[in-house]
């Protein structure tokens, strides 16, 4: 499913989930983009950001958008976004972060540039299992398509799950302490709007998924 200014909560494989977003004021159309897609035995989502904001901000983040899904059946990371590297280079380029969630309890993730993502454990269980409350998502600097000649260096990791552990991902538009924001007594909906509401720039384009693992 892509997804472009808002989402109800809705159910994808092993998720369910919610998508906010909000243009920069002055601007007719954002330039950040969603996409959830079951694939792999799993759900794939992509939290994208395109350079700058307006009109060729987001026709970067749809190129992307397109890119990702005409070739997700790809199980390598690595060749899903070389691939997007190779068609957003008439693109002013993208910043994004991607997860995958599988039924196995685990999910890999990774991202290049500035698209936060945090792993928030379920209250009642993280405390027994992990020693942190919440992980966060590794970033290597860096742009895909535009300009860049090369795709940046990624390292994608992977991690294990409980059911009902919160993934929140926020283009830099939110700001960054929206992890002290989340109520994980509330349904994604309710944090995305939230987030969306009170952690938002009045200088860019902003967008924040919300995901709750269920498998």
């Amino acid at each position: 499913m892509i997804v472009d200014e808002e989402s109800p909560m809705t159910k994808t494989g092993v998720v369910e989930w919610a998508v906010r977003a909000r243009t920069l004021p002055g601007e007719s159309i954002c330039g950040d983009r969603c996409l959830v897609m079951e694939v792999w035995e799993g759900v794939l989502v992509a939290v994208i950001d395109g350079i700058g904001h307006g009109v060729e901000a987001a026709k970067a983040s749809e190129a992307a958008v397109r890119s990702i899904e005409a070739n997700a059946a790809t199980r390598s990371f690595s060749s899903l976004l070389q691939q997007c590297h190779m068609d957003l280079q008439k693109t002013r380029g993208v910043v994004l972060s991607l997860a995958f969630l599988d039924s196995q309890r685990t999910m890999t993730w990774m991202g290049i540039g500035n698209v936060e993502g945090r792993l928030v454990r379920r209250r009642a269980q993280y405390a027994a299992k992990y020693a942190e409350k919440s992980e966060s998502l590794l970033l290597r600097t860096g742009v895909i398509g535009g300009e860049t000649e090369q795709l940046p260096a990624f390292y994608p990791r992977g991690v294990a799950l409980i059911r009902g552990d919160f993934l929140v991902m926020a283009t830099d538009g939110i700001k960054g302490d929206f992890e002290s924001f989340i109520d994980l007594e509330a349904a994604p909906k309710a944090i995305a709007e939230n987030l969306i509401t009170t952690r938002s720039r009045n200088n860019d384009d902003a967008l924040v998924f919300v995901g709750r693992y269920i498998g």
